[in-house]
């Protein structure tokens, strides 16, 4: 199917006319294998995040309030969502997906994902596959209401996706309300400098040994 139209610049109150531009994800991700202070940092934030050992947990049904420090809740130990997320594509275990996630929402300032289903589509999901950010364009209607998103593959296939499909974990961005802001972006101008810094460093040295 054809693309539906997507990254419509328009002033409003909710994006003052500025989007967190692709290149500007994707300058994150890219200083993120290069610098390796900000490697260090985000590689122990996500690696420490996919070893956290998740439970799944169902609320007493009875509505009475609890006062005192007391377990109500009654831990799911078989449950669809349980196997989803430790196997939720063949590719990757629920750890590397959640570690991939992290490294995007770092870099980034959100994460994104997209649900596949079986022949019957009430029974939920059946994988779960992460997509890079800066390939990720939001698709709006003439008020600038969220219709849909669209996925620009390696080759500039673009791929729309329906809304309900598609999982979107974001930082908050005071500029736009459809996309993240993530500490990458903040720091890209000083990383870059300290990049080339370093490079110019070493290319001094270099020349002082010939």
């Amino acid at each position: 199917p054809q693309a539906p139209k997507a990254d419509r610049y328009v002033f409003n109150i909710f994006t003052d006319g500025r989007q967190t531009t692709p290149e500007g994800m994707k300058r994150g991700m890219e200083q993120y294998t290069t610098v390796s202070t900000a490697f260090g940092i985000i590689s122990r934030l996500a690696e420490s995040t996919a070893m956290v050992d998740w439970h799944l947990y169902r609320k007493a049904t009875d509505g009475r309030r609890v006062y005192r420090e007391v377990e109500t809740r009654t831990e799911v130990t078989k449950h669809a969502f349980l196997d989803l997320m430790a196997n939720p594509n063949p590719l990757m275990d629920g750890a590397e997906l959640a570690e991939t996630l992290i490294q995007h929402y770092d870099t980034t300032g959100e994460f994104w994902l997209v649900a596949a289903y079986g022949s019957i589509r009430a029974a939920g999901p059946i994988e779960l596959w992460p997509m890079r950010p800066d390939r990720v364009r939001i698709v709006t209607d003439q008020h600038d209401a969220l219709t849909g998103y669209i996925y620009v593959g390696p080759d500039g296939e673009q791929v729309p996706l329906e809304k309900d499909i598609v999982i979107q974990g974001r930082h908050p961005n005071p500029k736009d309300i459809y996309r993240g802001l993530g500490p990458m972006q903040a720091l890209s101008i000083k990383l870059e400098s300290n990049k080339l810094q370093a490079e110019l460093t070493e290319r001094i040295r270099q020349l002082r040994h010939w």
